[in-house]
């Protein structure tokens, strides 16, 4: 599929938020978003709290040694890192799952992204070339998992810096996750707009504010025990409808 260089207008910072609590009505209300929501909550749940648990149980196997080692550097390096691990998987599992679903479960997320954008008066669009916004959805995202997981790799070091380095990994996590989880958001939007991918990572630039906006109410409602299995699909819905109304569809309450 042929990717043009173009320049999409970005949303205004009060649409995002509304457009995320038009997804929770959406995924309560339409029927057909609530069965695709139904479909994917088991394998949403399920890769969820196995993600979360791998990376928990990975970090206290890797340090188990350390912390038995009997010395007290490498028993305080262990539970820094085990500390990390636990603040690190709240942020990086529901961003991760939103990552790995657009490679393995683009299938469940488009229909409800369409149905969202639909109920919000959007124009009918399909991508450049006629092809399905999934073909791309899958390449785009193996490349934005990559560069996440890189990024949160490195700072996972700053963990080893006593006091403000923990602060510090936090504040930087949660806003690599909410850059992330933007930019997953967006993806159906640059898809039926055929937006290359170098041009995404532009448009997150210049509209940072609302994409920050975005990522972070989304990744907030993730954070949500229990009620984040449901977050992650109404998300989508929000998405849908703030695609709409970035193509020009009037911002008011969804149609039912």
């Amino acid at each position: 599929m042929m990717r043009r260089m173009q320049t999409l207008p970005g949303p205004a910072l009060p649409t995002v938020f509304g457009a995320l609590g038009a997804g929770v009505r959406i995924g309560l209300t339409d029927h057909h978003v609530r069965r695709v929501m139904v479909a994917s909550l088991l394998v949403n749940a399920a890769a969820f709290l196995l993600l979360f648990a791998g990376l928990v149980w990975g970090a206290f196997t890797l340090t188990a040694a350390w912390a038995d080692g009997g010395f007290w550097l490498f028993e305080t390096l262990a539970w820094v890192v085990r500390a990390a691990a636990v603040v690190g998987a709240l942020f990086v599992a529901p961003v991760l799952f939103n990552l790995l679903a657009g490679v393995v479960l683009p299938l469940f997320q488009e229909p409800v992204f369409k149905a969202a954008r639909r109920r919000a008066g959007g124009p009918d669009r399909e991508p450049p070339g006629g092809v399905s916004a999934t073909t791309g959805i899958v390449a785009t995202s193996l490349r934005r998992l990559a560069r996440f997981v890189g990024l949160s790799l490195l700072l996972l070091p700053l963990n080893l810096v006593p006091g403000v380095g923990s602060l510090a990994y936090v504040v930087l996590q949660f806003l690599l996750g909410a850059h992330t989880l933007a930019w997953d958001l967006m993806a159906f939007h640059f898809e039926l707009h055929g937006v290359a991918y170098a041009e995404q990572k532009r448009f997150l630039r210049r509209n940072r504010a609302a994409m920050l906006a975005l990522g972070s109410a989304a990744l907030g409602l993730c954070l949500v025990p229990i009620a984040q299995l449901v977050f992650i699909t109404t998300n989508v819905a929000g998405a849908g409808v703030l695609s709409a109304w970035m193509d020009g569809a009037p911002r008011q309450p969804p149609a039912g």
